[in-house]
Protein backbone atom coordinates (compact mmCIF):
# COMPACT_ATOMS: atom_id res chain seq x y z
CA UNK A 1 0.00 0.00 0.00
CA UNK A 2 1.27 3.70 -0.63
CA UNK A 3 2.93 5.29 2.53
CA UNK A 4 0.89 8.15 2.38
CA UNK A 5 -2.69 6.11 2.13
CA UNK A 6 -0.97 3.72 5.08
CA UNK A 7 -0.28 6.94 7.04
CA UNK A 8 -3.28 8.64 6.39
CA UNK A 9 -5.38 5.62 7.45
CA UNK A 10 -3.19 5.45 10.73
CA UNK A 11 -4.10 9.25 11.52
CA UNK A 12 -7.89 8.58 10.53
CA UNK A 13 -8.07 5.58 12.83
CA UNK A 14 -6.08 7.44 15.78
CA UNK A 15 -8.29 10.25 15.60
CA UNK A 16 -12.20 8.84 14.51
CA UNK A 17 -13.54 11.19 17.39
CA UNK A 18 -12.65 13.81 15.61
CA UNK A 19 -13.36 12.82 11.74
CA UNK A 20 -16.93 13.22 10.65
CA UNK A 21 -17.75 10.70 7.69
CA UNK A 22 -20.22 11.13 5.21
CA UNK A 23 -22.48 7.94 3.52
CA UNK A 24 -19.98 5.85 2.02
CA UNK A 25 -17.44 5.77 4.48
CA UNK A 26 -15.83 9.39 2.52
CA UNK A 27 -13.84 10.79 5.01
CA UNK A 28 -14.32 14.75 5.63
CA UNK A 29 -12.00 15.91 8.53
CA UNK A 30 -13.39 19.63 9.38
CA UNK A 31 -9.92 20.75 10.25
CA UNK A 32 -8.52 20.20 6.74
CA UNK A 33 -12.11 21.21 4.71
CA UNK A 34 -11.75 24.98 6.97
CA UNK A 35 -7.82 24.44 5.53
CA UNK A 36 -8.77 24.39 2.13
CA UNK A 37 -11.74 26.40 1.75
CA UNK A 38 -8.71 29.40 3.67
CA UNK A 39 -6.73 28.36 1.04
CA UNK A 40 -8.61 28.98 -2.38
CA UNK A 41 -10.23 31.81 -0.69
CA UNK A 42 -6.63 33.27 -0.61
CA UNK A 43 -6.02 32.69 -3.66
CA UNK A 44 -8.96 33.29 -5.72
CA UNK A 45 -10.71 36.41 -3.65
CA UNK A 46 -13.73 35.13 -4.32
CA UNK A 47 -13.30 35.02 -7.92
CA UNK A 48 -15.03 31.53 -9.42
CA UNK A 49 -12.54 29.89 -11.73
CA UNK A 50 -13.88 28.31 -14.65
CA UNK A 51 -10.83 27.76 -17.07
CA UNK A 52 -7.58 28.94 -17.33
CA UNK A 53 -4.90 29.74 -20.16
CA UNK A 54 -1.02 29.86 -18.82
CA UNK A 55 1.36 30.88 -20.99
CA UNK A 56 5.36 31.72 -20.60
CA UNK A 57 8.67 29.75 -21.11
CA UNK A 58 9.67 25.96 -19.80
CA UNK A 59 12.62 23.93 -19.48
CA UNK A 60 12.46 20.01 -19.55
CA UNK A 61 15.23 17.85 -18.79
CA UNK A 62 14.73 14.09 -19.42
CA UNK A 63 18.42 12.09 -18.45
CA UNK A 64 21.42 14.04 -20.46
CA UNK A 65 18.74 15.94 -22.72
CA UNK A 66 17.86 19.46 -21.86
CA UNK A 67 15.49 21.70 -24.21
CA UNK A 68 13.93 24.98 -23.91
CA UNK A 69 10.87 26.79 -25.85
CA UNK A 70 7.68 27.97 -24.72
CA UNK A 71 4.69 26.50 -22.94
CA UNK A 72 1.64 26.92 -22.90
CA UNK A 73 -1.34 25.49 -20.40
CA UNK A 74 -4.95 25.30 -20.63
CA UNK A 75 -6.98 23.97 -18.08
CA UNK A 76 -11.30 23.65 -17.70
CA UNK A 77 -13.01 22.11 -14.87
CA UNK A 78 -11.61 19.38 -12.93
CA UNK A 79 -10.97 16.86 -15.40
CA UNK A 80 -9.64 18.60 -18.54
CA UNK A 81 -5.87 19.38 -19.30
CA UNK A 82 -3.84 20.80 -21.97
CA UNK A 83 0.48 21.11 -22.00
CA UNK A 84 2.03 22.60 -24.71
CA UNK A 85 5.55 22.63 -25.08
CA UNK A 86 7.37 24.01 -27.70
CA UNK A 87 10.99 23.34 -27.41
CA UNK A 88 14.28 23.64 -29.50
CA UNK A 89 14.12 20.20 -30.81
CA UNK A 90 10.45 18.75 -30.66
CA UNK A 91 7.21 20.05 -29.43
CA UNK A 92 5.74 17.92 -26.54
CA UNK A 93 1.63 17.80 -25.81
CA UNK A 94 -0.17 16.09 -23.01
CA UNK A 95 -4.03 16.09 -23.08
CA UNK A 96 -6.55 14.94 -20.33
CA UNK A 97 -10.20 14.38 -20.60
CA UNK A 98 -13.21 12.97 -19.46
CA UNK A 99 -14.67 10.49 -22.20
CA UNK A 100 -17.05 7.96 -22.36
CA UNK A 101 -17.87 8.33 -18.31
CA UNK A 102 -14.13 7.08 -17.56
CA UNK A 103 -10.58 9.54 -17.43
CA UNK A 104 -8.56 9.69 -20.09
CA UNK A 105 -5.30 11.01 -21.52
CA UNK A 106 -2.31 10.89 -24.05
CA UNK A 107 0.59 12.67 -24.84
CA UNK A 108 2.77 13.20 -28.16
CA UNK A 109 6.67 13.98 -27.70
CA UNK A 110 9.52 13.67 -29.99
CA UNK A 111 8.68 12.34 -33.27
CA UNK A 112 5.39 13.16 -33.13
CA UNK A 113 3.84 9.28 -31.95
CA UNK A 114 0.93 9.49 -29.81
CA UNK A 115 0.82 7.63 -26.82
CA UNK A 116 -2.23 6.68 -24.55
CA UNK A 117 -1.65 7.39 -20.76
CA UNK A 118 -2.19 4.52 -18.60
CA UNK A 119 -5.92 4.67 -17.02
CA UNK A 120 -4.35 4.33 -14.02
CA UNK A 121 -2.00 7.43 -14.99
CA UNK A 122 -5.27 9.33 -15.03
CA UNK A 123 -6.74 9.35 -11.30
CA UNK A 124 -4.81 12.46 -9.81
CA UNK A 125 -4.63 15.85 -11.18
CA UNK A 126 -5.28 17.30 -14.44
CA UNK A 127 -4.56 20.49 -14.01
CA UNK A 128 -1.49 19.91 -11.40
CA UNK A 129 0.28 23.26 -12.37
CA UNK A 130 -2.69 25.42 -11.22
CA UNK A 131 -4.35 24.78 -7.38
CA UNK A 132 -7.62 26.17 -8.06
CA UNK A 133 -8.50 23.94 -10.76
CA UNK A 134 -6.69 20.89 -8.69
CA UNK A 135 -8.25 18.65 -5.89
CA UNK A 136 -7.39 21.33 -3.64
CA UNK A 137 -10.13 23.26 -5.10
CA UNK A 138 -12.83 21.07 -6.14
CA UNK A 139 -12.37 19.15 -2.87
CA UNK A 140 -14.74 21.85 -1.30
CA UNK A 141 -17.72 20.41 -3.01
CA UNK A 142 -16.95 16.63 -4.05
CA UNK A 143 -18.71 14.34 -1.62
CA UNK A 144 -16.73 11.66 -3.07
CA UNK A 145 -12.95 13.10 -2.30
CA UNK A 146 -11.94 12.42 1.41
CA UNK A 147 -9.72 15.46 2.48
CA UNK A 148 -8.07 14.69 6.13
CA UNK A 149 -4.99 16.97 7.66
CA UNK A 150 -2.41 15.08 8.38
CA UNK A 151 -0.35 17.97 10.22
CA UNK A 152 2.37 20.08 11.02
CA UNK A 153 5.62 19.24 8.45
CA UNK A 154 8.60 20.22 7.23
CA UNK A 155 8.88 20.39 3.81
CA UNK A 156 12.63 21.12 1.74
CA UNK A 157 13.35 23.35 4.78
CA UNK A 158 9.75 25.48 5.29
CA UNK A 159 7.04 24.83 7.69
CA UNK A 160 4.23 23.51 6.02
CA UNK A 161 0.68 22.12 6.52
CA UNK A 162 -0.16 18.95 4.88
CA UNK A 163 -3.41 18.27 3.84
CA UNK A 164 -4.45 14.85 1.83
CA UNK A 165 -7.09 14.24 -0.43
CA UNK A 166 -8.23 11.13 -2.47
CA UNK A 167 -11.11 9.11 -4.27
CA UNK A 168 -13.91 6.78 -2.56
CA UNK A 169 -15.25 4.57 -4.94
CA UNK A 170 -18.60 2.44 -3.92
CA UNK A 171 -17.40 -1.21 -4.61
CA UNK A 172 -17.88 -4.55 -2.99
CA UNK A 173 -14.19 -5.63 -4.42
CA UNK A 174 -12.12 -3.86 -0.81
CA UNK A 175 -8.88 -4.41 -3.08
CA UNK A 176 -10.10 -2.03 -5.84
CA UNK A 177 -11.29 0.38 -3.67
CA UNK A 178 -8.14 0.63 -2.00
CA UNK A 179 -6.42 0.83 -5.53
CA UNK A 180 -8.59 3.92 -6.52
CA UNK A 181 -7.36 5.62 -2.98
CA UNK A 182 -3.64 4.39 -3.84
CA UNK A 183 -4.14 5.42 -7.79
CA UNK A 184 -5.62 8.82 -6.78
CA UNK A 185 -3.77 10.33 -3.64
CA UNK A 186 -3.11 13.89 -3.63
CA UNK A 187 -1.06 15.34 -1.00
CA UNK A 188 -1.29 18.95 -0.31
CA UNK A 189 1.28 21.30 1.46
CA UNK A 190 0.45 24.88 2.48
CA UNK A 191 2.34 27.80 3.88
CA UNK A 192 1.04 27.96 7.45
CA UNK A 193 0.44 32.05 7.34
CA UNK A 194 -0.44 32.52 3.74
CA UNK A 195 -2.07 29.18 3.16
CA UNK A 196 -1.34 29.19 -0.44
CA UNK A 197 0.46 25.51 -1.55
CA UNK A 198 4.07 25.48 -2.18
CA UNK A 199 3.98 21.87 -3.26
CA UNK A 200 2.07 18.58 -4.35
CA UNK A 201 2.75 14.90 -4.21
CA UNK A 202 1.51 12.00 -6.17
CA UNK A 203 2.67 8.95 -8.10
CA UNK A 204 3.12 7.94 -11.82
CA UNK A 205 3.06 4.61 -12.53
CA UNK A 206 4.76 2.61 -15.22
CA UNK A 207 2.04 1.40 -18.43
CA UNK A 208 1.93 -2.01 -17.61
CA UNK A 209 2.68 -1.70 -13.75
CA UNK A 210 0.17 0.43 -11.85
CA UNK A 211 1.44 -1.17 -8.47
CA UNK A 212 4.92 0.69 -8.69
CA UNK A 213 5.49 4.24 -7.65
CA UNK A 214 7.23 6.88 -8.78
CA UNK A 215 7.08 9.93 -6.48
CA UNK A 216 6.07 13.85 -8.55
CA UNK A 217 6.53 16.56 -6.67
CA UNK A 218 5.08 19.90 -7.87
CA UNK A 219 6.85 23.35 -6.25
CA UNK A 220 4.62 26.39 -6.56
CA UNK A 221 6.26 29.92 -5.78
CA UNK A 222 6.14 33.60 -7.03
CA UNK A 223 2.30 33.92 -6.48
CA UNK A 224 1.56 37.18 -8.00
CA UNK A 225 -2.44 38.76 -8.21
CA UNK A 226 -3.99 38.18 -12.02
CA UNK A 227 -7.23 39.72 -12.55
CA UNK A 228 -7.30 39.42 -8.54
CA UNK A 229 -6.56 36.20 -8.41
CA UNK A 230 -3.18 34.33 -6.93
CA UNK A 231 -1.02 32.45 -9.37
CA UNK A 232 1.82 30.55 -8.91
CA UNK A 233 4.52 32.14 -11.69
CA UNK A 234 6.92 29.34 -10.92
CA UNK A 235 6.15 25.86 -11.17
CA UNK A 236 8.73 22.97 -10.97
CA UNK A 237 8.27 19.25 -11.39
CA UNK A 238 10.35 16.79 -10.07
CA UNK A 239 10.21 13.03 -10.89
CA UNK A 240 12.00 10.64 -7.72
CA UNK A 241 14.03 13.74 -6.50
CA UNK A 242 15.23 15.11 -9.84
CA UNK A 243 13.79 18.21 -11.43
CA UNK A 244 12.40 17.44 -15.26
CA UNK A 245 10.63 20.50 -15.77
CA UNK A 246 10.72 24.43 -14.97
CA UNK A 247 7.71 26.86 -16.04
CA UNK A 248 8.50 30.76 -15.76
CA UNK A 249 4.65 31.82 -16.25
CA UNK A 250 4.40 35.37 -18.10
CA UNK A 251 0.73 35.33 -18.68
CA UNK A 252 -2.30 33.88 -17.36
CA UNK A 253 -6.08 34.63 -18.70
CA UNK A 254 -8.97 33.43 -16.56
CA UNK A 255 -12.28 32.12 -17.24
CA UNK A 256 -12.08 32.82 -21.25
CA UNK A 257 -14.67 29.66 -22.09
CA UNK A 258 -12.30 27.50 -23.67
CA UNK A 259 -14.10 25.26 -26.03
CA UNK A 260 -14.04 21.33 -24.88
CA UNK A 261 -12.87 20.61 -28.21
CA UNK A 262 -9.22 22.59 -26.89
CA UNK A 263 -8.95 19.32 -24.73
CA UNK A 264 -9.42 16.25 -27.28
CA UNK A 265 -7.35 13.33 -28.04
CA UNK A 266 -4.85 13.97 -30.87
Amino acid sequence: MHLAIAFILMVWLGAASQISTSQGGVVRDPEAVSLLQKSVTAMSNGVAISDVSLSGTATRIAGSDQQSGQVALEAKGSQESRITLSLSGYTFTEVRNFANGSAAGSFTGPGGIVHTTALHNCFTDSAWFFPLLSSLGFALNNSTLNVVYIGKETLNGNAVLHVAIWQSVSSPDASAAIAIAHLSTMDWYLDPVALTPVAAHFAVHPTDDASKDFAVEIRFSNYQVTNGVLVPLHVQKFLNGGLVLELTISSAVLNSGLPDTDFTQP
